[in-house]
């Protein structure tokens, strides 16, 4: 069946999909530690390494568990890393003033009706809610709002299901995000190429939601079609919490997106352009022509066997070897040197 989904559409003043940049978020998560002045140093820290968008989890004990089937040190424990919901303003507006789009993943029902109030661009669904909470992503695809969707946790029935949910609610604006939920991923695990299947499998883009240690792997996934890079960071991979210790740093986002940059403008079109004016000239610099191999009387035929080949800056090209053999001498030419046309006649 036909994909209803598009290739190209936008996320709020970014265009993404063919053709356009790699749409690069920044996953915060939950590195801001309770801290909201740590979340927006992430968030400059984003914004200067040249990132999209900045990202966090909306995470509320409270509307996921319930106390008396969790433990005491569980509920510490995610307590210190939900996002408080009195933050969500302070968190849209410091993005905006840095030039960023303020996504979160909402968890819960109430977080995407949240999010559209602070006027976030796009919904993030992480692979727990894609694969086990299809009601959430019912409302989200609602919302009208572009959906990225990590699929770490999902298998190839949870995705016909989802997409069809999106399909149902009218929203054609998806991007799958390949992702392993292993935290680090090993490199044997990465699986890249599982890219280029969801792209001919579903029908719509495709992005890769890291978790190796490094910026080179999603750097390699731009290079398999990817159209959205998530990437995890942190202030300093030393600090405590379920995330820091497989994130990138400032500095290492910064690389990454740097080398994503560079490997858009590399790989181009896929269209053979003209050579160039340079390479022309590297051209005329070795193209190997005919030189006399031996001295040469007046009158002579042309043979292969008086002939050698040289790179010169003058006399006939080797390609034109055929049309030579039908010509003879004008003159006497000395052994080394290049011919040209005037040295010779057409024979009769």
């Amino acid at each position: 069946m036909p994909s209803a989904f598009n290739t190209r559409f936008s996320i709020g003043d970014r265009r993404i999909g063919d053709g356009e940049p790699v749409y690069v978020i920044a996953e915060i998560g939950s590195n801001h530690n309770q801290d909201l002045a740590r979340a927006k140093e992430l968030i400059d820290a984003a914004a200067e390494a040249g990132a999209d968008a900045a990202k966090f989890q909306s995470l509320t004990f409270d509307e996921l568990y319930l106390a008396e089937h969790t433990t005491p040190e569980f509920q510490t424990f995610f307590r210190d890393i939900e996002l408080p919901e009195e933050w969500y303003p302070h968190l849209a507006t410091h993005c905006r003033e840095r030039g960023l789009h303020f996504l979160s993943s909402p968890t819960y029902p109430r977080a995407v009706e949240l999010l559209q109030q602070q006027g976030a661009p796009a919904l993030k669904i992480a692979s727990a809610q894609f694969a086990l909470h299809p009601d959430l992503v019912q409302i989200a695809a609602s919302s009208g709002l572009p959906l990225i969707m990590s699929t770490g946790l999902a298998d190839y029935g949870d995705i016909e299901r989802t997409l069809d949910v999106c399909r149902t609610a009218g929203n054609n604006d998806v991007v799958l995000l390949h992702c392993v939920s292993r935290y680090p991923t090993e490199m044997a695990d990465a699986n890249l190429r599982l890219i280029e299947t969801y792209r001919r499998s579903f029908g719509c883009l495709v992005g890769f939601s890291d978790h190796t240690l490094g910026t080179h792997v999603p750097v390699a996934a731009v290079t398999l079609g990817a159209a959205v890079i998530e990437k995890h960071i942190t202030l300093d991979r030393r600090m405590e919490g379920p995330d820091h210790h497989y994130a990138a740093e400032p500095k290492e986002l910064a690389a990454m997106v740097r080398d994503i940059r560079d490997i858009e403008a590399a790989l181009g079109d896929g269209t053979r352009r003209p050579l160039g004016r340079e390479e022309q000239r590297f051209i005329e610099e070795i193209t190997m022509t005919w030189v006399a191999g031996e001295d040469l009387p007046a009158g002579a035929p042309i043979t292969r066997e008086a002939l050698t080949l040289r790179r010169t800056a003058a006399g006939i090209p080797q390609k034109m070897i055929q049309h030579l053999l039908l010509y003879r001498t004008r003159r006497a030419i000395a052994a080394g040197t290049p011919l040209s046309w005037d040295d010779v006649e057409h024979v009769g």
